[in-house]
């Protein structure tokens, strides 16, 4: 591939992943997630990894080959710099060491607390003396997440940054594991290296078909040591690579590159027939893993997309069900038993409500039949105990009619105190209806039941009004009369030179008449007030039973609105969940071309 082709395919790439414009497609999960308040750690943790890697224009490039491939030598020749040290003992790398570009030289160790030690060097001498210690020290490994080393290595500047793994035949199980987190976790491609002397042993292959099926169209193979082999079989050696690839792994036209480390490292010049083929195969393996980027970032949205979607379906159906069981609570709670439910509670309040009530009115009518009976005794000896009869109608003129009105409204008032406790038993009785209303109903959606007008009724005016005002008058009327009578006595004990005969007649006479008129008085007041009881127990009987109407009326009503409104929320929900999942759809699809597009460009 010349320099032209590789630049139209670049920018062809470039043009490519502006077209899929990823930095919407995470703003959109973004926004789907947040909207449905998504919980899900997987999620969040892939959003969040891919936003930073989108931010990322560095390819991270792993590598992995078996012990003694020359991955050391690869990286080295790949840095232009004798960075890692070769040497001959398994396990030369115990962690994942990250090597990217910097303007410095230093080595950052991450433990296993995740805290990070940056170690600076003056030069890059001093650099590779440190990093073997950091690299092949087992004891150090334990201790020690991983290892990234910033140098200022140009080759690499802006294009990928390198992750070295462990090697896949080492004796120590847990080093393949690392090298299986690093392509799970860190890489964008991986790079599969091989001794061109002896390549596709068994142990690399079963390694990458246990650990690298899914991602093998983003791996390249690299035949090291090429320069070993001779001239004349090296297009033999690249062709049965190529068939072997295609039969242990099934790919065709696999990316096989021959590479030559020490002929990079010790470039005598640009004839140097090698130094050109080497050099042809990292411009090869760059531009196919910045064009892996491009995929590798599509793949993952594409992921995300699916996790997504599958998610999302999933509340969709989640959300459908426990909608469809709080409209079925809905409309079990408007059942057609509340009639039947309204009817017996009103009949059954009512009754206890009256049984309360005659209680109560059974010890007004004692109160007041006992004050009624205290008052005329009491208005008898304020009578009799006058000592003549000019004191007797004194009384009688200035304080006998308000004395009885004062007897009456005390009456009056020890009566009205029982009309608070017979409210509270009509308030009691509301209150067990709408707790068995509440217990029987209880299963309502989250509809509140409210306790009707009860703090109005509370509030309102429950004095009564007994009006005597005509026997007042009455008395006014037979005190002017007796007025009269006492004017006629005196006259009459005068003419007849007795002063005391007709004077004390006058005054039986009085005491008698006023006593049955405070008798008839006191009865008149207790009469009203026994009918006003039963008024009121009526009031309040009839109020009971429209509290309980209003009610369950007001419930149904509520009821047959929550439900049709319901349903339209139902109705809306899904269909913007359905529209999610079309959009997400779309950008699927979208992505797939894409997607295809890219892979054409190898």
């Amino acid at each position: 591939m010349d320099v032209t082709e590789r630049k139209s395919k670049s920018s062809q790439v470039n043009k490519l992943m502006s077209i899929a414009e990823v930095d919407k497609h995470i703003a959109f999960i973004e926004a789907v997630l947040k909207k449905y308040s998504y919980e899900e750690g997987q999620l969040t943790a892939l959003l969040e990894k891919t936003k930073r890697k989108q931010q990322d224009d560095i390819v991270n490039m792993s590598i992995i080959g078996e012990f003694s491939s020359g991955k050391s030598s690869f990286i080295n020749a790949l840095l232009r710099s004798e960075l890692l040290s070769s040497c001959s003992l398994q396990g030369t790398t115990v962690a994942n060491t990250v090597i990217e570009y910097a303007p410095y030289y230093a080595v950052e160790l991450t433990d296993k607390n995740r805290k990070v030690k940056r170690i600076c060097f003056a030069n890059e001498n001093q650099m590779v003396e440190k990093i073997e210690s950091f690299t092949t020290d087992s004891d150090f490994a334990q201790t020690v997440r991983s290892v990234k080393i910033c140098f200022p290595a140009k080759a690499i500047r802006g294009k990928i940054r390198i992750i070295d793994t462990p090697g896949t035949n080492a004796t120590e199980l847990w080093h393949e594991d690392v090298t299986k987190n690093a392509i799970r976790s860190l890489s964008d491609a991986s790079v599969i290296l091989m001794d061109a002397t002896r390549p596709f042993p068994e142990t690399i292959c079963k390694f990458v078909s246990d650990n690298l099926t899914k991602v093998l169209p983003q791996c390249v193979f690299v035949l090291t040591k090429f320069d070993i082999i001779e001239e004349s079989e090296r297009e033999k050696t690249l062709e049965y690579s190529r068939l072997k690839v295609k039969e242990v792994f099934g790919i065709e036209d696999a990316l096989i590159l021959p590479y030559s480390s020490i002929s990079v490292l010790e470039k005598h010049s640009d004839d140097d027939g090698m130094y050109k083929m080497s050099a042809q195969s990292e411009q090869k393996l760059f531009d196919f893993m910045m064009k892996q980027r491009a995929t590798a970032q599509i793949k993952k949205i594409m992921t995300f997309i699916d996790l997504l979607y599958e998610s999302t379906a999933n509340h969709v159906k989640k959300v459908s069900v426990e909608y469809g069981k709080e409209l079925n609570v809905l409309m079990q709670t408007n059942r057609a038993d509340l009639p039947t439910f309204a009817l017996y509670q009103k009949k059954q309040r009512m009754k206890d409500f009256r049984r309360c009530a005659q209680d109560v009115y059974d010890i007004v009518d004692e109160k007041i039949y006992k004050m009624n009976f205290d008052a005329c005794e009491n208005l008898r000896i304020y009578l009799t105990s006058k000592r003549n009869v000019y004191e007797f109608n004194a009384y009688v003129n200035a304080n006998f009619l308000n004395a009885c009105h004062s007897f009456a409204e005390e009456i009056i008032d020890e009566a009205n105190k029982e009309t608070y406790t017979m409210l509270r038993h009509m308030t009691e009785q509301l209150n067990i209806f709408f707790s068995n209303f509440s217990h029987s109903f209880k299963d309502v959606g989250g509809l509140e039941v409210r306790q009707g007008n009860l703090r109005n009724i509370l509030s309102a005016p429950r004095k009564m009004q007994v009006d005597y005002k005509d026997k007042m008058a009455e008395g006014a009327q037979l005190v002017n009369e007796l007025q009269r009578s006492f004017v006629e006595a005196r006259l009459a004990s005068a003419r007849n030179n007795d002063n005391m005969y007709f004077l004390e007649q006058y005054r039986n006479n009085a005491e008698i008449i006023l006593a049955r008129y405070a008798k008839s008085l006191f009865n008149r007041v207790c009469y009203d007030i026994k009918g006003k009881f039963n008024t009121f127990i009526d009031v309040f009987a009839k109020k009971i039973e429209t509290e309980i109407e209003s009610c369950c009326n007001e419930y149904s009503f509520t009821i047959n609105d929550k439900i049709k409104a319901h349903k339209e929320d139902i109705k809306s929900k899904i269909n913007d969940i359905n529209k999610d999942l079309g959009v997400l759809e779309e950008k699927k699809y979208t992505l797939s071309l894409i997607e295809n597009q890219l892979d054409m460009y190898t």
